[in-house]
């Protein structure tokens, strides 16, 4: 019943052969997800637009259903204020796929100002995204993609968030761009992601707003709230300002690129990598390690 043209959603199930493997203490949660287009059927077999970013064993339970996502809506030029404390996105793009949001400037939101799931090709720019109430634990106050894949967010401001920028559970291909993250940390959050990019991002990391106070933070594979992040991650040209250690990886990262960046840290280490980091390159990057 599939034709040229349909919009598929891939899906890895976290088998316990999997999670024995990476080693994945995390109870819950998505991790091994993509969304790809046909471009032809022959028979029993079609052909899709661009090469899966990981594998999708059959051994697993791996999974292909059709879906219908909204396409080509966008959101712009406006300002939004959250005059109450409640547990709600802004702005909200689910199954979306070509959809934008350009000069939206959101004041208080109560967990993301702009949030995408099971998105495609999405795009947030030029948007400003000053502080959010909850800044607890729950999935609150964070800036960046989830579950989502190929998105690009440029040129965006940030104020008092938790983690911004954030990518998190199964993201896959997402850039962000030409960002100033004003008190808060870099984080692959949780759920496996992989093949993301940040570049030419600025941040200063502080712990007053709910965020750690490390630069650039990746949770461990025994986080039974977050489990472990994906392969091949890419941190290019991004200044960070941190408390406490510039670059902190829990563990099970394969192939990060960690180039040309520069790291200010008050009180630790520079770059720090535990339980099964390998194969990274870390290259060109400008350490000040003031204790």
């Amino acid at each position: 019943g599939l034709a040229r043209g349909d919009k598929l959603l891939i899906d890895g199930p976290a088998t316990k052969r999997w999670k024995e493997l990476t080693q994945n203490a995390c109870k819950w949660g998505n991790y091994r997800q993509y969304a790809v287009r046909i471009v032809e059927v022959q028979g029993n077999r079609v052909r899709i637009e661009q090469p899966l970013r990981i594998e999708f064993p059959v051994i697993d339970g791996s999974s292909v259903r059709k879906m219908n996502p909204i396409e080509w809506c966008g959101v712009e030029d406006l300002e939004i204020e959250q005059t109450e404390n409640l547990w709600i996105n802004t702005v909200e793009f689910r199954y979306a796929w070509n959809c934008w949001a350009r000069g939206v400037k959101v004041r208080m939101t109560g967990r993301f100002p702009i949030h995408t799931t099971i998105g495609k090709w999405c795009e947030i720019r030029d948007c400003i995204f000053d502080d959010a109430w909850f800044k607890g634990g729950g999935g609150t106050a964070y800036v960046g993609w989830q579950n989502s894949w190929d998105c690009l967010m440029e040129d965006v401001e940030s104020f008092n968030y938790r983690h911004a920028p954030l990518v998190q559970w199964a993201a896959a291909g997402t850039v962000i761009r030409n960002g100033v993250f004003h008190n808060s940390d870099v984080q692959w959050h949780s759920g496996w992601t992989h093949e993301n990019l940040f570049e030419n991002c600025v941040t200063n990391s502080v712990r007053g707003h709910g965020g750690y106070g490390f630069g650039m933070w990746a949770s461990p594979p025994e986080d039974t709230a977050h489990g472990p992040n994906g392969p091949r991650n890419v941190l290019y040209n991004c200044d960070t300002i941190s408390e406490r250690d510039g670059l902190w990886m829990g563990g099970m990262n394969e192939n990060w690129l960690v180039l040309y960046n520069r790291y200010i840290v008050e009180k630790g280490r520079g770059v720090f990598a535990k339980t099964a980091s390998f194969d990274h390159v870390v290259r060109g990057n400008v350490f000040v390690i003031k204790d």
